[in-house]
């Protein structure tokens, strides 16, 4: 008898052991992507309690580093460190955060941070330090970079799916920033040509390494601003409340099937052990 619960306890542990190793990138995905759609849903109440006011004079801040940023630089580079003193303090909301991205077609939510250190790259997008911030306006490129291939997390895995006309939203206090793409191209790491600001255009670029796995190039995605209805807003919105509910049904799914699963093979064993 107490062998039989013994080895009823081994495969228990097995079977629940086996399944994590099978869904830990998904489980891990998910509750990272949970921590993501936390600090988006954070940052949106704080966002709704800064004043009409505030919201002008913070913008200005960040339109006056774009500014300086295009009298003073005239060609990018990765640089870490911005060239304009004031690039820290601007739309800066706790920890670097800036605002966030929304890429519907490939399921992309994620929060942009200042600065492109490891640590920023563990957990969202980054905004490379001497490129525009996200504000709009014609003459900024702004350029933001996430991984490929993160053991933990799916960030910029997808942009191999995006397609010239396809759509961005960049959201940062109450404005959305639209995007549509204009090009896709594959350049070798040091190829900063297609980063550069247009003096007569309003600029979104997009970074990741290329191909999966291998990492010897890049992938540029470019975009340019274009205003939309208020009909597509509301679309907007109504595909962030899609996305949210296919989350949660994810997450439902991750944690419910396992654990019925565990519970039917122990009512199993138990009726074996009744029936003898």
């Amino acid at each position: 008898m107490k062998r039989s619960k013994l080895f009823l306890v081994i495969g228990i542990a097995f079977m629940v052991l086996s399944v994590s190793m099978v869904l830990y990138p998904t489980i891990s995905n998910a509750i990272n992507s949970l921590y993501s759609i936390t600090v988006i849903k954070d940052y949106t109440k704080y966002s709704d309690t800064i004043s009409a006011t505030d919201r002008l004079s913070l913008l200005s801040v960040a339109e006056k580093y774009n500014k300086t940023l295009r009298d003073t630089v005239s060609t990018f580079s990765y640089s870490t460190d911005s060239l304009v003193d004031s690039y820290d303090n601007a739309l800066n909301f706790e920890d670097g955060l800036i605002g966030y991205i929304e890429i519907k077609k490939i399921n992309v939510k994620l929060p942009i941070y200042h600065g492109s250190d490891p640590d920023v790259l563990k957990k969202g997008v980054a905004h490379i330090p001497n490129s525009a911030l996200p504000t709009g306006g014609i003459g900024n490129n702004t350029v933001l970079s996430a991984h490929t291939g993160y053991p933990t997390q799916v960030f910029f895995d997808n942009l191999t799916e995006l397609t010239v006309g396809d759509t961005i939203n960049i959201y940062v206090l109450d404005n959305t920033l639209t995007y549509k793409i204009t090009a896709k191209n594959i350049v070798e790491p040091d190829d900063t040509s297609l980063l550069n600001a247009d003096d007569t255009k309003d600029l979104l670029s997009l970074i990741t390494c290329y191909p999966y796995g291998v990492n010897s190039h890049r992938l540029i995605v470019t975009a340019e601003r274009v205003i939309v209805s208020s009909t597509q807003d509301e679309a907007i919105e109504s595909t962030k409340s899609e996305s949210k509910n296919s989350f949660e049904i994810i997450i439902s799914a991750i944690i419910v099937f396992p654990t019925a699963a565990i519970i039917v093979t122990i009512a199993r064993k138990r009726r074996k052990k009744y029936a003898r």
